[in-house]
């Protein structure tokens, strides 16, 4: 009696867990993540670009300009915030399959992106984001899969993202247009400005930054130019400038260590554009809105 008692509360146990998880895929079934906003903007301008930039923030934080003689309106911006190599690669692949007036890809790659990726800094659920358009996460274990199917997952089990879908009165193409605008916006905590870039540089090069995977991202950049020049687009790898005190604050060791693995892969590879910017004098601490974010003019 005992044991057929156990086992009913065990089944209601699970019931109603099965019920709470059935009701949350309802509830976040059309909440898009940034990455459904990237993939959507994907989708609805590259028939007619010409140049598409790809990177992180400091990529997109110079949204749309006009580039290598290319009006503006035939130029894309498919960046996203902490976006690494692996993922850069995912997006990039996705555009060369669907590219039709496609000259130039424009690669933004931070000397510290070398030693980053999204599963060191704990955003798997970030991975999880990009499985429904590539098949693919650097994750690909069981649990990780099952979780990358759940919309709840992917909004990374954030509730506020329940009030947006029910404030969101804009067309389609005017919410992806907008998002893909405020995803670059950067958020400060302070307003000690040289605090703030102390913080962010060492973040950037120091806290974030993992030596182990520089091997690897190498690996992945080299995948990258391949892809891109066998698709017969040129390729410009873009290293951004920062504010001066980024300079000043940024950890010297891993900087050179990182730099020196990205030279070697672009000096291997003549047909790749290469512009680094870093440390480039021509730039002043007004070019920025904070210590690595440029501003869009």
């Amino acid at each position: 009696m005992k044991r057929k008692i156990f086992c009913v509360e065990v089944a209601a146990i699970i019931s109603f867990f099965i019920a709470v998880i059935a009701v949350l895929e309802v509830l976040f079934d059309d909440c898009p993540t940034r990455i459904d906003y990237l993939y959507a903007s994907i989708r609805q301008t590259t028939d007619s670009v010409e140049v598409a930039i790809v990177g992180n923030s400091h990529a997109g934080a110079i949204g749309k300009p006009s580039v290598l003689h290319v009006e503006k309106e035939m130029v894309g911006n498919y960046s996203v915030s902490g976006q690494d190599l692996f993922h850069a690669q995912i997006v990039i692949s996705d555009i060369l399959k669907q590219k039709n007036k496609l000259k130039y890809i424009v690669l933004f790659v931070d000397y510290d992106m070398l030693g980053y990726d999204l599963l060191s800094t704990n955003q798997r659920y970030t991975d999880r984001e990009y499985y429904k358009y590539a098949d693919t996460m650097q994750d690909m274990s069981l649990a990780n899969r099952l979780m990358a199917t759940s919309n709840f997952f992917r909004c990374n089990r954030d509730f506020s993202v329940l009030k947006e879908k029910y404030k969101r009165s804009e067309s389609n193409n005017e919410t992806v247009l907008k998002q893909q605008e405020e995803n670059f916006i950067p958020v400060t905590t302070t307003n000690d400005e040289n605090e703030a870039c102390r913080h962010r540089a060492t973040e950037m090069t120091g806290i974030k930054f993992k030596r182990s995977l520089i091997g690897e991202n190498q690996m992945i950049l080299q995948n990258i130019i391949g892809r891109v020049l066998s698709s017969n687009v040129q390729l410009i790898i873009v290293v951004p400038p920062k504010r001066s005190c980024f300079y000043e604050y940024a950890n010297k060791e891993n900087t050179k260590l990182s730099k020196d693995a990205l030279y070697q892969i672009v000096e291997s590879n003549n047909a790749v554009c290469f512009v680094d910017m870093y440390g480039n004098e021509m730039f002043n601490d007004d070019d920025f809105v904070d210590a690595d974010h440029p501003n869009s003019s």
